[in-house]
């Protein structure tokens, strides 16, 4: 079946082109566009590439641009960075990644104003760090359950600074009993002075 071009059955479109007051539905199954098409002047790719460099390059929402939903700002002028989300089979879970033509890439993640973020608040497994984290500002509170703390082959370093130096608070006193078993010996550095306390395994 040849195509046939709505250019040749109203004429006037030929050399004019068409502009529509009224809404435009295409009912067919797919809609081919050239690759210089563009939307709101930003140029689309045949393949759904979206070439933008708008601050709502790409904006989804009741209200559109206005508190959307999501919004994808493409704004800065050398801008190279991005995420990318891959899809697994079931049960393997999806993964999202920092993209740049760089070798090495940053992410942040921000709340708005002075909202909080929360890892994994609904479902019910854990959340696991894989590399090392650091606190820059505030505390670290626990509300529920325990800290352990396991070293495997290595060190665990507990360092303060201030006039206040390590403080640690709220440690159970035991009954004196008689200790048993093979003693320790557990050292700790004061500025470059070194403590010295004795711990036993057991007790009787």
């Amino acid at each position: 079946m040849s195509n046939v071009y709505i250019e040749d059955m109203i004429p006037g479109l030929k050399h004019n082109g068409i502009n529509s007051a009224k809404d435009v539905v295409l009912s067919g199954t797919t809609c081919s566009l050239p690759s210089t098409t563009t939307i709101g002047g930003s140029s689309v790719s045949a393949l759904g590439s979206i070439t933008s460099t708008g601050a709502n390059a790409l904006v989804v929402g009741r209200q559109g641009a206005t508190n959307p939903a999501f919004n994808v700002n493409a704004s800065s002028a050398t801008g190279v960075t991005g995420i990318d989300i891959t899809a697994n089979i079931a049960a393997s879970g999806v993964a999202v990644a920092a993209t740049s033509s760089g070798t090495n890439e940053s992410m942040t993640i921000d709340a708005k104003g002075s909202g909080t973020i929360t890892l994994n608040g609904t479902a019910t497994g854990g959340v696991t760090l894989g590399r090392a984290t650091t606190v820059t500002t505030g505390d670290v509170t626990l509300t529920s359950g325990s800290i352990v703390v396991t070293a495997i082959n290595k060190g665990i370093s507990f360092t303060a600074t201030g006039t206040s130096g390590g403080v640690l608070t709220n440690l159970y006193n035991d009954a004196s009993t008689t200790l048993a078993g093979t003693q320790r010996d557990i050292k700790i550095l004061i500025g470059t002075v070194p403590y010295y306390f004795t711990v036993y395994p057991t007790k009787s």
